[in-house]
């Protein structure tokens, strides 16, 4: 078996079918690849859809379970996995047709750690308008779970699983591991994955529950980098990008909240201490130990600005002014001169 695809099913009855039949039509034997789908607790139609695959075809294996989260179903699927290379496909998701020939090919010829493949990401009236046509990737990043392919050993010598305490950004914390250990990788720069954007994602449902809850894994998050800082195992210089991306995350978002939710957000941190820790006992490179020094001091700042309610509130305004049109003229006065028009129209 060479390949395991993994795709957690979560109420997606209106793609899941779309997925299914991507992952189906590839050029490769049928015997050198499975579907495993991992039904974390659906209550919409997903179940009788992929009852009706897997009677239909014997790659495709269902694996039920209570809804625990995409994590914990992403683990069922690795425990259960026998393919030399394994790759996550989410259930509203779409992979090119006849594309894992290719991807055989290079995996064979390199036995790659990782390889790392490129993404269209769209709305799903443009994915469906597509019609076998395969456009330019828009969006490749090599720490996103999804434009990735791994080698299944690697990831069981070393026990990497999703973190499932979180309940955002535990694929890219399971990439960033997975780089602790394997950073080599070789690259296919075609659109192999298709991602559809939703409206309803937790970055455009502020001021909800989801968000909060982002909040809170985020915490966590920084939280297990600043212990990781002391840690021989895992990269110092991922392990300060990831905590750096979550804080900025955390400082963008805390305004967004209610007085109340950002007072709890607030009290976590407080009792966590996300500021990262600079062990003596470990070399760390003095070009990141300024950064992680200059980094701990300004979020500090913000911090403390943000349990003011009139800072918070500041803040919010000084983004939305340099979010508008105005703002965006004021950080890049070069580009406006030089051709206002089509810079006014790339704003769109």
């Amino acid at each position: 078996m060479f390949l395991s695809i993994i795709i957690p099913v979560y109420n997606c009855d209106k793609y899941l079918e779309d997925c299914l039949k991507s992952c189906l039509k590839q050029d490769v034997p049928v015997d050198d690849y499975e579907i495993l789908c991992i039904n974390d607790g659906s209550t919409d139609n997903s179940a009788d859809i992929l009852a009706k695959y897997s009677k239909k075809y014997n790659k495709v294996k269902v694996y039920t379970q209570e809804n625990k989260g995409v994590s914990a179903a992403r683990n069922v699927g690795l425990d259960h996995s026998r393919g030399h290379y394994i790759m996550f496909v989410d259930g509203d998701d779409l992979i090119r047709k006849d594309v894992l020939g290719y991807l055989f090919d290079i995996l064979r010829e390199t036995n790659t750690s990782r390889l790392f493949i490129g993404a269209f990401r769209a709305d799903s009236k443009i994915i469906d308008s597509m019609n076998g046509r395969v456009p330019k990737p828009n969006y490749s990043y090599d720490n996103l779970l999804w434009c990735n392919l791994f080698q299944r050993d690697l990831i069981e010598k070393h026990h990497l699983r999703f973190n499932e305490d979180l309940t955002h950004s535990e694929d890219i914390m399971f990439v960033n591991d997975y780089k602790s250990f394997y950073d080599d990788f070789d690259s296919f720069p075609e659109t192999v994955y298709y991602y559809r954007q939703h409206t309803h994602s937790a970055m455009n449902d502020k001021n909800s529950e989801t968000l909060l809850k982002m909040l809170i894994s985020y915490v966590k998050i920084v939280d297990i980098c600043k212990n990781r800082m002391s840690d021989k195992v895992f990269r110092k210089d991922l392990n300060y990008l990831f905590w750096n991306k979550h804080m900025i995350k955390l400082m963008y978002f805390i305004p967004e909240l209610t007085m109340g939710d950002r007072k709890l957000i607030l009290n976590l941190m407080k009792s966590s201490g996300p500021f990262l820790r600079i062990d003596k006992t470990h070399k760390i490179d003095r070009s990141l130990k300024k950064s992680i020094q200059r980094s701990n001091a300004l979020r500090r700042i913000e911090i403390a600005v943000y349990a003011n309610a009139l800072g918070a509130h500041l803040i919010v305004l000084r983004r939305k002014i340099s979010d508008s049109r105005f703002g965006k003229i004021i950080k890049h006065p070069k580009r406006f001169i030089k051709n206002p028009v089509r810079f006014l129209k790339s704003l769109h």
